[in-house]
């Protein structure tokens, strides 16, 4: 998988001082490749935005194989987005899709295959998991992982038996994500006990080996409560989903053990506005003139400024990527993964200064205080970030993303 790869070569060479490199996707019938905590939080770090799309779209394959959005992860749905009733349909019409993908897939050169996306299945439950991967026959080797949703100590085990089995019997690597959205995870008066559990069960080394990354569920949480955010909120206007996010971080996200991604933002056309946008005129103006301010108006009437702020926040709590329900969220999310050149530079300097020779020392532009010891863990996940993501030139940022794919639409 690649990021922003509707960029244009001169578009990289403007925006980018460093660019995203490609992100090595394989499967391993021995098993073995997937054993490096480095190469697995890599691939943990570039899901990015990751598209859902319903199993029962019949255009699935196109979109994957002409890449018509840029998203490199997918995760295709046989979940709540499908009717009880409709089930049997949409996985006939998943094989079908995965079925195109694969012949596709094998027809491609191994630098048309680098810019392949990650494909995930999100199944209903650990019984789910394997009579569909019955279904799915030798389709299940073009396939990455299981999403898990409604992930508790109810079910926890069995879909990483479930798993597990699945992926020996076939031969292949598959990665699971459990989904955290459920009632005792909710609920305060057993969340500690579930949250100790699930962290107990998840950390086991021939468990914690399979887990690629382990992702929020917004929807279902709020909808315990009866609430949902509006369109001028963010999920951290939530209290009850703050305070449920800032204990799975707790328990997860310490030394950056886990990579966990954010909720959905379920919103992604025009609504009556109550406050005012939240992205400023200045940067698109500046870089574009009255084209910019024009592309800032689509982006506020798509309600993707309500999303860019959600994501800063993410980014701050250290919640890297997200679910996607719209193409327009994609740029977005990514966009703000992107290092800037500064950060850049403040995180090579304190990885260069492990040696114990100094302990803390001005940042390059003299603006911060830049401490080795307690910001290395910092400057390690913005090295990888850089990898994933890129790192912008001076004078460039999000913005020039959202550009440049906005001009590339034309």
């Amino acid at each position: 998988m690649k990021h922003f790869n509707y960029l244009t070569a001169q578009d990289k060479e403007t925006i980018f001082y460093k660019e995203p490199q490609t992100i090595k996707i394989s499967h391993a019938p021995d098993l073995t490749t997937h054993s490096s905590k480095y190469d697995k939080a890599l691939l943990a770090n570039a899901l990015g935005a990751a598209m859902y799309m319903p199993g029962n779209r019949e255009d699935i394959a196109k979109l994957i194989i002409t890449q018509r959005y840029s998203a490199t992860t997918y995760i295709l749905c046989l979940e709540d987005s499908i009717g009880d009733m409709s089930l049997d349909v949409a996985e006939a019409n998943l094989i079908e899709q995965l079925t195109l993908i694969q012949e596709h897939f094998s027809t491609q050169t191994s630098a048309e295959q680098a810019n392949n996306p990650a494909l995930f299945v999100r199944i209903r439950t650990p019984e789910h998991l394997r009579a569909f991967s019955e279904k799915l026959g030798t389709l299940i080797k073009i396939i990455n992982g299981f999403a898990m949703p409604k992930a508790d100590n109810e079910s926890i085990e069995g879909y990483f038996t479930s798993l597990i089995e699945v992926s020996q019997k076939a031969g292949t690597w598959l990665w699971g994500m459990p989904i955290l959205e459920s009632k005792n995870l909710m609920i305060r008066r057993t969340r500690e006990q579930e949250l100790n559990q699930l962290y107990d069960y998840l950390t086991q080394p021939e468990i914690e080996k399979y887990v690629l990354a382990i992702r929020l569920g917004a929807t279902d949480m709020c909808g315990l409560f009866g609430v949902r955010r509006s369109i001028d909120s963010t999920i951290y206007d939530v209290s009850v989903m703050r305070d449920f996010m800032t204990d799975v971080l707790n328990y997860f996200t310490m030394d950056r053990r886990f990579v966990v991604t954010g909720c959905v933002w379920e919103f992604f056309s025009k609504r009556p506005r109550m406050l005012k946008p939240l992205l400023r005129e200045t940067p698109f103006a500046d870089k574009l003139g009255k084209d910019g301010q024009l592309i800032r108006k689509s982006l506020i009437s798509e309600a993707n400024d309500g999303l860019i702020h959600e994501v800063m926040f993410d980014k701050q709590n250290g919640i890297m990527g997200k679910t996607c329900i719209h193409p327009t969220h994609i740029v977005p999310v990514n966009s703000q993964l992107v290092v800037p050149k500064e950060e850049y530079y403040d995180a090579k300097r304190i990885l260069d200064s492990t040696n114990g020779e100094v302990g803390v020392f001005k940042s390059e532009k003299g603006n911060k205080m830049n401490e080795v010891k307690p910001h290395l863990l910092w400057a390690n996940q913005v090295m990888r970030r850089a990898e994933i993501y890129g790192v912008f030139n001076d004078e460039k940022d999000f913005v020039d993303l959202l550009i440049a794919e906005y001009l590339s639409e034309d």
